[in-house]
């Protein structure tokens, strides 16, 4: 039993970068005596769906999306059922939108209290990705406290972790930063994992790494079940992202995970990252012609360990790289980097030391184009959850700064990884899987509003220079009452739950206190509206869309 709780916590690191999942009971079986009620009707058919919801759950969490949509239909069922509950919550958390795990756990809790040996900890996670931190951090304490001595020596500091980052994104999240994240849309992302965007000169063109199935031969990844990682791009048209399409060979790798990890200043070398289960190495392609040529490696760089992601300064001598070499790293992955001498040749590598790096994993590094502030993701520092976006700054002598995490809202509990930005600061690009994404990571903009400005009054007099009428008096207009606007502005979208896609429909929002519409709006083709209403209180809202019933969840 120690050993197998112990491996609860584990974390495995799926593909390249991202973390599938810290495991959960395996052993949690849904028994049919108990999942049988007095009601006969519909039970073979919900059966069958427990069965194939199992095949899928069995697999792995890449096809965590089927399981959960069998769990779900046999749900209509039996929906009080504690070990279905349990196993509809590990597909949400470790799948995606994670938010609506923590239902399902704490219905699996209230029936059985039993139903897994990491429950606590389960629903510790849930409310951390919903941040809910003191709830999640409560859940901790109880779970820490099920673990005999021998596991608190293995397990307790992961939750002491957990716990601190709890208060990490309490902090955080009371002073958030000015920005707005938006989506880049299902031109660009898709259903599964899409991350690592790298842009062409001028933003022209747009190369992304994705987990999606673009064929009937794409392959599955041993670890995680998914997709193999693929290399897509997109092309900017009038200022419109293109549908993402494959890359194709001699670059993509049907045997292997490939991703796009940087671009030279110029566009003309495509920088790759390469591997399987237990290694990987940094790749370049060079264009020839119009075309991609067959990748070489960097020798310089790889090593018999995993190189995962880099980046080079605009001026193409400087290369930052992550890498997990055991005999250099500081501990897990963390960031290296390279000078390139006069004569053309790469200097050694060098870690970025104890004020960059942490025991914990960094990953997805990038520079600014004036080379003064490097961004990374870290699962130490002062992180709220997961890895988080941080950036540190060069000062006049040339050395780096402390990282400073980035914030909510950029950051979440979960993964923000591989961000980027533009040149001129206004914003930045990077992979999340937060609200608002299509399924899995997907590929966000961040729009910085910059500092929030304060109206002042001066109380100098000025005077107005013109030719005065001594028999006026007074002022030349009579003043008039300023009225001020306290409505409320609500923005949203409505789309289909089953497609993601948005729908055209309208929207009125009752008063319930006075059984009237007071504010009616419409949502245009892709489903965004905005609506002005009177006061700020709880109101009842009718949507009507063609082809769509209404109904409460």
């Amino acid at each position: 039993m120690i050993r197998f709780r112990i491996h609860l916590l584990l974390l495995l690191f799926s593909a390249t970068f991202l973390p599938a999942t810290n495991a959960q009971d395996k052993k949690v079986k849904i028994s049919k005596s108990q999942f049988r009620t007095a009601q006969e009707k519909g039970l073979d058919e919900a059966w069958g769906h427990i069965r194939e919801g199992d095949r899928f759950f069995k697999e792995g969490v890449g096809t965590y999306p089927d399981a959960r949509e069998h769990y779900l239909a046999a749900y209509e069922y039996n929906n009080a059922d504690a070990a279905l509950n349990y196993k509809i919550g590990v597909c949400y958390l470790f799948a995606d939108q994670k938010y609506k795990a923590i239902d399902y756990f704490r219905k699996a809790y209230v029936a059985d209290n039993h139903v897994s040996n990491d429950i606590q900890y389960m629903l510790g996670r849930s409310y951390h990705m919903a941040q809910e931190f003191d709830k999640a951090i409560e859940h901790y304490k109880q779970f820490k406290n099920t673990l005999s001595p021998r596991e608190s020596n293995v397990v307790g500091p992961r939750i002491d972790k957990l716990m601190a980052e709890c208060r990490n994104g309490q902090e955080l999240v009371s002073r958030p930063v000015r920005v707005i994240v938006n989506n880049l849309g299902d031109k660009v992302n898709s259903t599964y994992d899409d991350y690592y965007s790298i842009f062409g000169p001028e933003d022209s063109v747009m190369y992304l790494t994705s987990r999606r199935q673009h064929s009937e031969k794409s392959r599955r990844y041993e670890i995680d079940n998914k997709f193999f990682e693929d290399v897509y791009y997109s092309l900017k048209k009038d200022g419109e992202w293109s549908k993402a399409v494959d890359i194709g060979k001699p670059i993509s790798d049907l045997k292997s995970n490939t991703a796009a990890v940087a671009l030279s200043p110029d566009g003309q070398s495509l920088y790759l990252y390469r591997g399987k289960k237990g290694g990987g190495n940094l790749y370049v392609s060079r264009m020839k012609n119009g075309k991609w040529a067959s990748p070489k490696s960097l020798s310089r760089f790889n090593s018999k360990y995993r190189e995962t992601s880099m980046c080079l300064n605009s001026s193409g001598d400087t290369i930052y790289f992550i890498s997990s070499d055991e005999k250099e790293s500081l501990g897990g992955k963390d960031i290296f980097f390279s000078v390139k001498s006069t004569t053309g040749r790469w200097g050694k590598p060098e870690n970025m030391g104890r004020n960059i790096n942490t025991a914990y994993d960094e990953e997805g590094v990038s520079i600014s184009p004036d080379g003064q502030t490097l961004y990374f993701s870290s699962k130490g520092n002062n992180t709220m959850g997961g890895f988080d976006v941080f950036k540190c700054e060069k000062d006049d002598l040339g050395e780096w700064g402390k990282p400073v995490n980035m914030g909510s809202p950029i950051n979440t509990p979960d993964d923000e990884l591989f961000y980027s930005a533009d040149a001129g600061g206004k914003y930045a690009y990077y992979s999340a899987d937060r609200l608002g994404s299509q399924g899995g990571k997907d590929i966000f903009q961040i729009s910085f509003l910059g500092e929030e400005k304060e109206m002042l009054m001066s109380t100098q007099d000025i005077l107005i220079a013109g030719t005065q009428d001594m028999k006026k008096k007074g002022f030349f207009s009579v003043p008039e009452a300023l009225s001020i606007d306290t409505s409320y502005y609500l923005t949203g979208k409505v789309y289909d739950s089953g497609t993601q896609k948005g729908v055209r429909a309208k929207l009125d929002f009752i008063d319930v206190d006075q059984s009237r519409v007071v504010a009616t709006t419409i949502a245009n083709d892709s489903g965004a509206y905005r609506a002005i209403l009177p006061q700020g209180k709880a109101y009842g809202v009718q949507i009507v869309a063609t082809d769509y019933l209404m109904f409460l969840d």
